[in-house]
């Protein structure tokens, strides 16, 4: 399973309500690999190299106003 969540959002930094939740549902688990995490921003950073997402990423820059 794949979270993926606004990097800005103070809940998911550290000490934040959801990075304690996550943190608390990835140790209840037997095999901890089986849930990951990545912020918008970090996947906006990788699928922009490929050209043919391009419209995928500046229509979610425009829409959240994520910056890269």
């Amino acid at each position: 399973m794949l979270t993926i969540y606004d990097a800005r959002n103070p809940s998911f930094q550290n000490g934040g309500k959801a990075n304690r939740q996550w943190l608390a549902a990835k140790s209840a688990l037997k095999n901890h690999e089986n849930l990951r995490s990545c912020s918008w921003q970090r996947l906006l950073m990788h699928i922009s190299e490929d050209p043919d997402l391009c419209w995928m990423v500046d229509a979610l820059n425009a829409k959240y106003g994520f910056s890269q």
